[in-house]
């Protein structure tokens, strides 16, 4: 929007703020185009691992916490308008895994929303996928699971977010307003 309104004023400007001419419209668009052009997209930081990388290792993650869940094969991301891919699945009721990555499908993001259910054996069952997910960025590390799983369940319980830093990666986990918790993995 701001875009569009500094090209009208440009044009404005360069007419006076008079009715333009053809020729003065077509101007500043082939500016803005030859700026966009040379401008490249700002690379953010990212994981040490790529999409196929961090789906076995949360696959593992799940199989080893026993929850029963897997993300399948046919979930992969895919391109967005930013450059880079995103990958959306929900891996059962109440638990939703997003991913970010680059154009290169290295990992600028993991976000999983955990929504807690009624049912205690479904809902520790969610609580540990979302914990198996969120570990999976450090695979490496045996005590993770546990740990987001304590952290879950101390932002569902406190309403306050949790942040912690392990492995050069930023962890969030925050209890939101739906009720859900929704934890972050992304590099320092």
């Amino acid at each position: 929007m701001k875009h569009y309104a500094f090209l009208l004023c440009l044009g404005l400007a360069a007419c006076g703020g008079e009715n333009p001419a053809p020729s003065a419209v077509s101007a500043p668009v082939a500016v803005s185009a030859t700026t966009q052009a040379a401008s490249p997209p700002i690379a953010l930081p990212t994981l040490n691992m790529d999409f196929s990388s961090y789906a076995k290792a949360a696959n593992k993650q799940l199989k080893t916490s026993k929850t029963g869940l897997t993300i399948p094969e046919s979930a992969f991301p895919t391109p967005n308008s930013n450059g880079g891919k995103n990958m959306l699945h929900d891996l059962a009721d109440g638990l939703t895994l997003a991913v970010e990555t680059d154009s290169d499908n290295k990992i600028q993001i993991v976000r999983v929303i955990w929504q807690p259910e009624k049912n205690p054996k479904q809902n520790q069952q969610l609580v540990k996928g979302a914990a198996a997910l969120i570990a999976a960025t450090l695979p490496d590390d045996p005590t993770m699971p546990k740990d987001v799983a304590a952290q879950i369940n101390l932002a569902a319980t406190s309403k306050d977010a949790r942040e912690f830093v392990r492995g050069g990666i930023a962890y969030k986990v925050a209890s939101t307003n739906q009720p859900s918790v929704m934890l972050t993995a992304k590099p320092e």
